[in-house]
């Protein structure tokens, strides 16, 4: 399974940025080689209407695919159910809160069926600090939503 932090190397071709300020959610912006880019926003997808062959086309550099293929599987990932978790920037590890990365960490790569033990590992993911000022989802609706899921599989999406 392609990783899904792939699809911002993807998107901006792995170039370092330097940020352009903002501040406001999904409005900060930073300049790379090649173009602007802003925070992205990760969310947790429930693994439903899509199959692995459609993730793991986000493994494939976008200039190798056909534009129309690769719109066609992102519009179906975003039909998917999902909770929006946060955001962040991956140009170094002080714009990552520590929650995306331990929510991340706990879902991997591999599809896991959202149980007990899950369930308890992204909801610890909200008791760490956040210093980097980026926004974070509000606990109790990430909670309902997981609530909501029990038993189906589950991936992150970056966006």
């Amino acid at each position: 399974m392609a990783s899904v932090l792939h699809l911002l190397s993807v998107l901006h071709d792995g170039k370092p940025g330097v940020s352009l300020g903002g501040g406001r959610k999904g409005e900060s912006y930073y300049e790379y080689e090649g173009g602007t880019t802003m925070s992205a926003d990760v969310f947790i997808h429930v693994f439903e209407g899509i199959d692995e062959n459609e993730l793991a086309i986000f493994s494939t550099p976008m200039k190798k695919l056909s534009r129309e293929l690769w719109w066609e599987i992102y519009n179906k990932i975003q039909e998917t159910p999902k909770v929006w978790v946060g955001e962040a920037t991956w140009w170094d590890d002080r714009n990552v809160p520590p929650t995306i990365t331990a929510v991340m960490e706990a879902i991997g790569e591999r599809l896991p069926v959202l149980d007990d033990f899950l369930f308890e590992r992204i909801m610890a993911a909200f008791r760490n600090e956040n210093e980097t000022g980026y926004e974070l989802a509000i606990p109790n609706v990430v909670k309902e939503f997981l609530k909501a899921h029990k038993g189906k599989r589950l991936f992150t999406f970056i966006n």
